[in-house]
């Protein structure tokens, strides 16, 4: 893999779950590591209904190989977030790892 097509700085978090003081479970996002990414958006669509505008984007991660991604995970890319909704190791080869993932839009 080239190193100059890896030029976006992404966090992959994973969950942690955490009780509050009244028992109730709370998601919070740790980091579980960062890396140089090539991100390349794969597609992209809206649709009105409910008397709502829905946009959903998909994308591509590319990145060195690093085991132990699931996509109960997640990856941050400055302000945004991605959804991951599958791992793959390109060519079983365990050099690259390529993520397909849904960017979530805050409403």
């Amino acid at each position: 893999m080239r190193a100059g097509i890896l030029r976006h700085l992404i966090t992959i978090e994973r969950p942690m779950i955490t009780t509050n003081e009244y028992g109730e479970s709370i998601i919070t996002w740790t980091t579980f590591f960062e890396t140089k990414a090539a991100i390349r958006p794969l597609k992209g669509t809206e649709r009105f209904y409910n008397h709502a505008l829905h946009s959903e984007a998909t994308h591509s991660l590319t990145f060195r190989f690093k085991e132990q991604i699931t996509p109960v995970m997640r990856v941050k890319f400055k302000e945004r977030t991605f959804e991951i909704t599958g791992v793959l190791n390109f060519n079983e080869a365990n050099r690259t790892t390529l993520l397909l993932t849904k960017e979530v839009f805050e409403s």
